[in-house]
């Protein structure tokens, strides 16, 4: 007798694992509490095996969860391109928001895949601060916007420590030169903090809204600055500047549960795009 998977209980089981618990999973997906707690049950009673446990207060996938939660990944994601493929489309454009950190890092990979199964599909993106991209996205006026927040907020895609990079010789400079993106910035306001922390003099040399710029003052030897390694093409060492560790950054990712399928599977690579950088 063969057993189908549910791709509402598949999909349920996704969300607990990326916001890290049911209560947080409840509200993303849009049902009550103790409905994904029935539907994990429902799914454990289908394979057969717990695949959510307790420790320490924490929920934590099992081995069984864990093999399960992969395999479901690559069924939502295998479904939601079929029924793009084969099912009714939007008229309207796929609507998309972005920090410039991840326009240079991914975007074209993604659309390079996304457009061999969507090749009718107009889009529209637009590149902005995290925050404007924010309240963008709750005014509905995007699809999706992946943006940077802190390590701590719930349905982080990912993680990244934030590196000191640079020309390991400015290091000997008494007054290290520092180039930073203009306010708002998370990475601006971690860099001086941890100068400030260590009393580490510093200047200021370069100061700009372009990711592009910032890049070529670094690869120039001009200064160092504080970013992940990923974002600089992974070309750069880390560099111990005396002030340690600065923090970590979220890569968040936020699509409207009313999104369609197209939408759905563009999302799907960009999560998989950002999981390898």
């Amino acid at each position: 007798m063969r057993i189908n998977l549910p791709m509402d209980l598949l999909r349920t089981l996704v969300a607990i694992v990326d916001t890290g618990s049911m209560v947080r999973a409840s509200e993303h997906i849009y049902l009550t509490q103790s409905a994904v707690s029935l539907q994990m049950k429902r799914l454990s009673d289908i394979v057969g095996q717990p695949i959510l446990t307790r420790q320490q207060g924490a929920l934590r996938l099992t081995p069984a969860g864990e093999r399960l939660v992969a395999s479901a990944r690559e069924i939502l994601a295998l479904n939601d391109t079929l029924i793009g493929e084969i099912g009714s489309r939007a008229d309207g454009p796929v609507r998309i928001g972005m920090v410039q950190d991840f326009a240079d890092a991914i975007l074209s990979g993604v659309l390079s895949r996304f457009k061999r199964f969507y090749p009718d599909v107009r889009m529209e993106i637009r590149v902005s601060n995290s925050e404007e991209l924010k309240e963008l996205f709750a005014s509905n006026l995007l699809d999706t916007a992946l943006y940077l927040g802190d390590p701590g907020e719930p349905g982080a895609t990912a993680k990244a420590q934030m590196e000191w990079l640079g020309d390991s010789d400015l290091l000997l400079q008494p007054v290290l030169p520092i180039a930073i993106m203009t306010k708002p910035c998370r990475f601006r306001e971690a860099a001086i903090t941890a100068l400030d922390s260590v009393g580490r003099p510093f200047a200021i040399t370069l100061e700009t809204p372009s990711i592009s710029v910032l890049r070529a003052a670094v690869e120039s030897g001009l200064a160092v600055t504080c970013r992940t390694v990923a974002f600089l093409g992974n070309q750069f060492e880390p560099l111990d500047i005396g002030c340690g560790a600065t923090s970590e950054i979220a890569y968040m990712v936020s699509v409207h549960p009313s999104a369609n399928s197209t939408v759905l599977a563009l999302v799907e690579l960009i999560k998989a795009a950002i999981r390898k950088l």
